[in-house]
Parts: C-alpha cells; structure tokens; sequence
C-alpha cells in the first residue's frame, strides 16, 4: 500500500476532491467516501479516465506510425504503385507520433453502486472519475440539414429526431448512423427496408445521433455524365461493328 496513491473525483458528488486509496478500493468505494451523488448528478454519463491506458493508446498511435513507415519503404522496394509521397507520409507518422492517448475507460457506474461486482472497478493512482450534471437532451449531428440539440421526449424516436434536424443532406449515409450514448459507448443501427428496426428506443437522455457522410456519394450531373459516355462509347462499338 502506498500512501501517495490517490484518485480524483470531480463533478456531481456532495464532497469532490483527491481522496488517498488503499488496494482493492473499488469506484463504488471511493464515491460512498465522496458522500454520493448530487440530485443532479447523472451517473450514466461518467468520465473515467486512467493513466495507464492513456499510455496504451500512445503506444499504439506510435506502432501504427511504424507500421504506416514500414509499409510504404517496403512499396518502394517493389512494384506496388502507391498515391502518397514521402512529404505525405512523414507528416502522418509526425502526427501519430505525437498523439496523447485520452485514456477513457468505459463503465457502467450505475451497476457499479448497485453490487455488481464485475462493473465495480478496483481504483489504481492516478485514476479521475468526472460525474457531469443530468442532461436532458438529445444531439444529432452530421450529414442533417440543421444540426442541433433537441429536448429530450421519451415518445419521440430516432426518426422523429432526424425529421427535427431536417432531415438528411444528400450526402448522408442514411444507413450508417449510430448513436453515442452518454456513457461513451457506441449503438449501431440496422435499417430494415426504410425504417430503422428496434433501436429507436435505446435512445436515452445525454446520447448524440450520428449521421455520418457517404463516402461512395455522386453528384447526379457526374453520375449522367458517366451514364451517357458508357452509352456512347457502346453505340459507337456498335456502329463499328454494323460497318464491317
């Protein structure tokens, strides 16, 4: 046991602070000790961040560097073609090089305070847990005609939502959209013919809808465009071969 090692608890719990931490503390432990949460407290949407994960994915922003470097010197040694230059590709690794990693640990808090053991994390130094104030609204952004942040109503479903926004850009992966929810975690969607199936209702309080951009998107003119030279060109193969 070391009596440096400490936990810092911010946001919505009656006595926020640095608290010192004895091996085998767990979250429910350590939030009991800060007096519990406030009435305005959403435990849903906790913030968990850790030091040593924060150093993971530093480490594998850098091997991904690496990787990215090896790849393209062993291009050069063969025939592959490639669309980067050596400029291009030593400003990505520069950036990769230099991430610092965010260190966010996903948990189910709630369950935590209830007794579940498994969602109950034991606590190391320099772990922060941040308990952020109740939201009662719902986001939807990208690809939406106005972008915002709605009410939340329990009635309205993820279509409702969109439909609030606008409704879809022409460049929207209307088949792609996936929900964050408050905690962090990520809902995909699976669309059924032209509705969404059962997911409309994982919507809760404090989750943000993502409509992200189609990537295979064509503007309707180039689309035409392409469409008449294939036909040309065919009616020209065509007319080639009548005048053998």
């Amino acid at each position: 046991w070391s009596p440096t090692d400490s936990i810092t608890v911010a946001g919505e719990v009656k006595f926020p602070g640095e608290y010192r931490i004895r091996k085998g503390e767990t979250l429910s432990d350590v939030i009991d000790r800060a007096g519990g949460f406030t009435d305005n407290a959403s435990p849903e949407s906790a913030v968990f961040t850790r030091e040593a994960v924060a150093a993971l994915e530093a480490e594998r922003a850098a091997q991904f560097a690496r990787d990215i470097q090896t790849t393209f010197a062993t291009r050069l040694l063969t025939e592959e073609t490639t669309t980067q230059g050596m400029a291009e590709i030593s400003q990505i690794v520069a950036s990769l090089q230099t991430v610092e990693g965010a260190g966010r640990l996903l948990i189910d808090l709630p369950a935590a305070m209830s007794g579940d053991v498994d969602a109950d994390l034991e606590v190391e130094d320099g772990d922060r847990i941040v308990i952020p104030v109740l939201s009662n609204t719902v986001s939807v952004v990208g690809e939406v005609k106005r972008q915002g942040t709605h009410s939340f109503q329990g009635e309205l479903t993820l279509d409702d939502y969109i439909d609030l926004s606008a409704g879809f850009t022409r460049r929207a992966d209307d088949g792609g959209i996936y929900i964050v929810k408050a905690n962090g975690s990520v809902v995909t969607l699976e669309k059924n013919l032209w509705r969404f199936t059962g997911d409309n209702r994982s919507l809760d309080p404090g989750d943000t809808i993502v409509v992200p951009i189609n990537t295979q998107y064509k503007e309707s003119l180039a689309s035409w465009r392409e469409i008449t030279q294939i036909v040309y060109q065919s009616m020209v193969s065509v007319a080639a071969v009548a005048a053998l």
